[in-house]
């Protein structure tokens, strides 16, 4: 059995949320819960919602330390999408 590659050419994203926050890890709730409730409501599982929160806390650590260097005033943007194959 192969493999299949999806172009981006054979999808259509569908933005379901976005959030621009600024780059305090005060702020970390806010994001967890805004993206962790829209898959909620996307029906992922509880499971992948922790795993997912997980993520998001970790990834968004890293912007705030490594890529901002722990500046409050910069922003984040935040886009939650469901993605629809077109094969």
């Amino acid at each position: 059995m192969g493999t299949q590659t999806i172009l981006q050419s054979d999808s259509k994203d569908y933005i379901i949320t976005k959030l621009t926050i600024k780059s305090d890890l005060k702020l970390l709730n806010v994001v967890t819960s805004t993206v962790s409730s829209t898959a909620l409501i996307l029906g992922l599982s509880s499971e992948d919602i922790t795993k997912l929160k997980d993520v998001l806390t970790e990834i968004f650590n890293n912007i705030v330390h490594e890529g901002y260097g722990c500046d409050n005033s910069q922003e984040v943007n935040i886009t939650v999408c469901t993605r629809e194959l077109l094969l």
